[in-house]
């Protein structure tokens, strides 16, 4: 027995021996492996106080972001309170003029066509003849007025007086209704009786015809079967204009001319629509319009009773509280919104009444300013402003950010916040339970659904049918530009009946309206959401919030409400100024330097991301950028200065941290993680280079960004992936600790290499500079880094040749001793 374990013994040592020896042989590989895993941990440490420098020295960060995202949130709200309220004064003024110019023409035709049809009606009623004997009388009688006792004379009779024109009966009828000749309809004299439309048509079809414009002689008198050369065309139209236009229908209005009573006309059609209750339409005195248009008339449908001189004064342009008035018209515009005061100005200043003001408040903001205005707009001056809404709503938006020439105080953005409130006392306890104490103190658990709470709790008991429990909440102070704009009330509790409902309700400067809660059976969380308007959201009445429970009015022995947690989610928004640049003092910049420096194609404005480094070199007092910049935008010193301190003063801390998710969902931080990126990829942010003044014992620490000196054009989305610390997301990342590996292992391998090329959608090159860029972050970095930690005397791959080579003398040794034990043993063992 003593041999034998002797013998296993030294056959031990031996193969102790034979695994020394490729320990040490492969050791310093080992220790490889082992430092490049460690890059991993290194890369996400040095990234997060990267971030963290960028986000305090970078003083672009969001600017070139968040600036161009305020354009397409305030467009509609600049368009709809300021590009067509400013184009109302000359919508119109403009139809105002066309309506008056037309008037004359239209007062003739339309007066004209109702004498002729009446006429016709009068011949065929007393005589009790037919329609058509009636027309064929009117048209070719010379004695009419004798033979039918008619008003006027008839066209043979006032123009010829001896004979007739002998128009046919075919004739008669199309050149009183008009006629469909070769797919086109032509005008007649009298289909649209009252506003003599067609009359009017029919009048500029003869002059075209008189000048012979492009053949419609001939074609005149084919449509209407008449000879010119009889002059019964030319009569007709002399008859109309000279008789009845000079003579008759003048008469009816005189002692005023036409053009006269066209002014008076105007005014009382506007107020009351006293000759056309429907309206006039539009398109009869303007070709801008190419189907019928109406809504000129405050008293369309239902008049005004606006008086005459009102009237004139509301539509007087020199008038700077006039609807027509440039000024005026934003006071009209405050007064819609709601402003009282103003309000009580216009309606003293004009003689209105309640309903007057409620009339054109109406008729300005529906009717003119969201459908006459778009109509007009686009029209060349002095017709309407001669651009698109959209582009002169820009217009506005760059006028009000260089020199806030249209909003004196300027724009505002919300920043939305949620925050929770809690019951901190009783003021009103009717529930049953419990018994003693406080209430609120059972309910106030400071946590969150979907988070369960103590056991303790609020009851009813029997008899307890429509009590009530109110709780006063904790305050919650909000800035005075805040308001609450609804408030979200979560209740943890149940019902054992299940179907019985208690109500909630809250008051902010008043009860908002109590809502049915059903509890249901089993412990729940159940929500309430109250919508809070302008009026009662405010601060003030914040601090003053109560909270309230209506118990079921029929609660019996098990019909209870339990309630164990209760919390108000309160959601406000604050009002944050500091976007333009020229409030509260104006930049003087035009309007085309303006849209120069929002420009999102010129790469040297501050909305540009790489041009707002060129904007950082000039604020930091770099005189070559500050002399490029104002050569490109034509600025003086001042002006540069002084948008340089808005930048990187008033819109980098007042606007952009509280806005940027909202109007980019992106937050501050996020922003330095994407420019952190840029800097990495290609040294887009510090051309030569960030350094971190301390990190993990190095001081100073720099050169660790891939791009610098030769960029590696990896896109941000690409290097978010790279940089992916989540191994869900990513898990082939740098800086996950499996996924470094594989990195490594691409140095080597060829399948990994391809597979993490084809990964991150990289191109040979770039995967050539990350290899390379990591082994030197691991040589240069980590191994150092490594040391100090480890508080060894040299670096790794020396200690590792050390161990080595001691591990390979010792495996010889230990090999040696076994052997000759084996040996010995042996020979003893034959002796």
């Amino acid at each position: 027995m003593l041999y034998k374990s002797k013998i296993n013994l030294s056959v031990i040592l031996i193969i102790i021996g034979i695994g020394l020896v490729p320990t040490g042989v492969f050791l310093k590989g080992y220790v490889t492996d082992q430092v490049s895993s460690e890059v991993s941990s290194f890369l996400e440490n040095m990234e997060g106080d990267l971030i963290e420098e960028i986000e305090e020295n970078y003083l672009g960060l969001g600017i070139s972001s968040v600036l161009p995202a305020i354009y397409p949130r305030k467009f509609s709200e600049l368009q709809n309170n300021y590009a067509l309220v400013y184009g109302i004064p000359s919508t119109l003024l403009y139809l105002q003029n066309v309506t008056i110019e037309g008037l004359p023409k239209l007062i003739n035709a339309s007066n004209s066509a109702q004498i002729i049809s009446s006429t016709i009606i009068s011949v065929r009623d007393t005589n009790s003849t037919s329609i058509t004997y009636a027309r064929n009388a009117f048209f070719n009688n010379y004695t009419l007025q004798d033979d039918f006792k008619t008003d006027i004379e008839g066209i043979s009779e006032r123009m010829l007086g001896t004979k007739s024109l002998n128009y046919t009966a075919e004739a008669i009828v199309y050149l009183l209704n008009g006629r469909e000749y070769d797919n086109v309809e032509y005008p007649g004299l009298v289909p649209e009786g009252q506003y003599g439309i067609q009359l009017s048509e029919w009048l500029e079809f003869y002059n075209d015809a008189k000048a012979n414009i492009s053949g419609s002689r001939e074609l005149m008198e084919t449509v209407y079967n008449c000879s010119w050369s009889s002059g019964q065309l030319q009569n007709l139209s002399k008859y109309i204009t000279s008789y009845l236009w000079d003579v008759y229908v003048k008469n009816m209005y005189a002692p005023l001319d036409i053009e006269t009573y066209a002014d008076v006309f105007f005014y009382d059609q506007w107020a009351n629509a006293s000759w056309d209750l429907a309206g006039l339409d539009l398109m009869y005195f303007t070709d801008i319009f190419n189907e019928s248009t109406y809504g000129l008339e405050v008293g369309r449908n239902n008049p005004t009773y606006i008086n005459y001189t009102s009237a004139i004064n509301l539509w007087d342009p020199l008038n700077t509280s006039s609807f027509v008035n440039d000024i005026g018209i934003l006071k009209w515009h405050d007064a819609i919104k709601g402003n009282l005061t103003t309000q009580s100005e216009l309606q003293d200043l004009f003689d209105l009444n309640d309903f007057a003001m409620s009339r054109l408040f109406y008729w300005l903001n529906s009717r003119v300013r969201t459908e006459l205005v778009p109509l007009v707009f686009t029209q060349p001056e002095p017709i309407g402003i001669g651009m698109s809404i959209s582009d002169y709503t820009r217009n506005i938006y760059l006028e009000q950010w260089a020199n806030g020439t249209h909003v004196e105080g300027g724009l505002t953005f919300n920043y939305y916040q949620t925050r929770i409130v809690r019951p901190n006392g009783d003021n009103e306890t009717s529930w049953s339970y419990p018994t003693t104490g406080n209430h609120y103190v059972n309910i106030d658990e400071v946590i969150t659904r979907p988070t369960v709470g103590t056991p303790d709790y609020i009851a009813t008991r029997d008899g307890d049918s429509g009590a009530t429990e109110t709780f006063d909440m904790t305050t919650l102070s909000i800035p005075s530009s805040g308001r609450v704009t609804e408030i979200v009330l979560w209740i943890y509790g149940y019902d054992i009946d299940g179907t019985y409902d208690m109500t909630a309700d809250v008051n902010m400067n008043g009860w908002q309206g109590a809502q049915n809660v059903t509890l249901g059976n089993t412990s729940a969380w159940h929500s309430v959401l109250f919508s809070i308007d302008e009026e009662n959201g405010t601060g003030a009445h914040l601090n003053n919030l109560l909270v309230r429970f209506t118990a079921a009015s029929n609660i019996g022995f098990i019909q209870n409400h339990y309630i164990s947690t209760m919390y108000a989610r309160v959601s406000y928004a604050i009002e944050v100024t500091g976007f333009e640049a020229g409030i509260p003092i104006k930049t003087n910049i035009s309007l085309n330097t303006a849209r120069s420096l929002l420009d999102p194609s010129n790469s040297s404005s501050f909305i540009d991301r790489t041009g707002i480094l060129r904007w950082i070199d000039a604020y930091n007092g770099n005189l070559t950028a500050q002399s490029e910049l104002m050569a490109k935008f034509e600025l003086d010193l001042d002006q540069l200065n002084h948008l340089n301190n808005w930048l990187f003063t008033t819109f980098r801390y007042d606007v952009v941290p509280l806005i940027s998710y909202d109007y980019t969902n992106t937050r501050t931080p996020d922003f330095a993680r994407y420019e952190f990126y840029r800097q990495w990829s290609d040294g887009i942010l510090y051309r030569d280079g960030l350094n971190l003044d301390s990190f993990l014992g190095f001081e100073p620490f720099g050169g660790w960004e891939i791009g610098i000196p030769v960029k590696a054009y990896i896109n941000e989305s690409i290097a978010e992936k790279l940089w992916d610390d989540s191994p869900f997301q990513q898990p082939y990342s740098f800086v996950d600790f499996k996924g470094i590996s594989v990195w490594f292992n691409a140095l080597k391998d060829v399948s990994a290499y391809n597979f993490l090329m084809i990964t991150f959608e990289l191109t040979t090159s770039q995967m050539d500079q990350i290899l390379d860029w990591l082994v030197s972050c691991r040589e240069t970095y980590v191994v150092p880094y490594l040391q100090i930690q480890a508080g060894i005397p040299t670096d790794h791959y020396i200690y590792a040749n050390t161990l080595s080579f001691g591990f390979i003398i010792a495996g010889f040794v230990i090999i040696g001793i076994g052997a000759l034990g084996v040996v010995t043993l042996l020979i003893l063992k034959r002796k």
